[in-house]
């Protein structure tokens, strides 16, 4: 199997991030539904925390291990590599986009033969499974790859007809008509969401920075009760010597009933 493509977008986030000293120990205040404890609640006015951590591996020239490459570097054309995504705040149903050269997304993951995949707390996944890789491909852009972490199956997201759609495989007029209207159902959904996340309010700091802002901040904590949490790059050690953190992007709410609420993770990508 070969999986290629070759992407250009306009707006996302995109962060390499470090996983900050004192974050685990908050994330233990999660439930592997997303619903936050009694204490981080009443420090922060959240309700729920969802996130994910990812990484982009390439193979190395040495010995063609998986090595982690930052995602500000810039990859060149044909450059192979692997998206590693760790559901770590709590259990996540989890799709992986891309948007094809005709501006439209197509599934990475789950693969072509299984609609939805749940990711448990702290575990991983590999996209796609060795030996397979992804491929930089075609005119020097930048690349968009979209993470969807939901607590549960997206019905509108990867339905058989749409799987075989983009796999491109024989339909029948009636087939194609669903298709195409699972499409678009599918690109509305997501509008709404990410709608609704871009009124949130952007910390660009560690998960442990922005609860003891909110802590000790009470105005704050009522005026920023939904927040994305971008925490800043962090590619390189104190003493200088290098290390490529993996990226994270956290999505806390504090609206009641939003534990059912996916988030979405835009991840911007260079190549030449």
């Amino acid at each position: 199997m070969k999986w290629t493509f070759s992407l250009y977008a306009a707006l996302a986030l995109s962060c390499a991030a470090s996983v900050a000293a004192g974050d685990e120990n908050l994330l233990d205040q999660v439930s592997s539904d997303g619903a936050v404890s009694g204490e981080l609640a009443k420090r922060t006015g959240w309700k729920s925390l969802r996130g994910v951590r990812w990484r982009i591996l390439v193979p190395s020239p040495a010995d063609g291990s998986r090595i982690a490459m930052s995602p500000r570097e810039t990859f060149a054309s044909g450059q192979r590599f692997q998206v590693e995504i760790e559901a770590h705040v709590c259990d996540v149903w989890v799709y992986l986009l891309a948007l094809d050269p005709g501006g439209e997304l197509v599934v990475l993951f789950p693969e072509k033969g299984e609609e939805h995949r749940k990711i448990p707390k702290r575990r991983k996944v590999l996209v796609p499974p060795s030996p397979d890789w992804l491929v930089f491909g075609g005119q020097a852009g930048t690349d968009i790859l979209r993470i969807v972490a939901s607590p549960k199956p997206l019905d509108w997201m990867n339905p058989r007809e749409l799987i075989e759609s983009e796999a491109g495989t024989p339909m029948g007029s009636a087939g194609a008509d669903l298709a195409r209207g699972q499409k678009s159902i599918r690109t509305k959904q997501l509008s709404s969401i990410l709608g609704r996340q871009q009124e949130s309010t952007v910390r660009k700091e560690t998960l442990r920075q922005t609860v003891r802002q909110l802590e000790e901040n009470s105005a704050l904590r009522a005026r920023q009760k939904n927040v994305v949490i971008l925490p800043p790059p962090a590619d390189s050690t104190n003493d200088g010597s290098q290390r490529v953190a993996p990226g994270e992007a956290l999505i806390a709410s504090g609206e009641a009933g939003d534990t059912q609420s996916p988030a979405i993770i835009d991840i911007e990508l260079t190549h030449r």
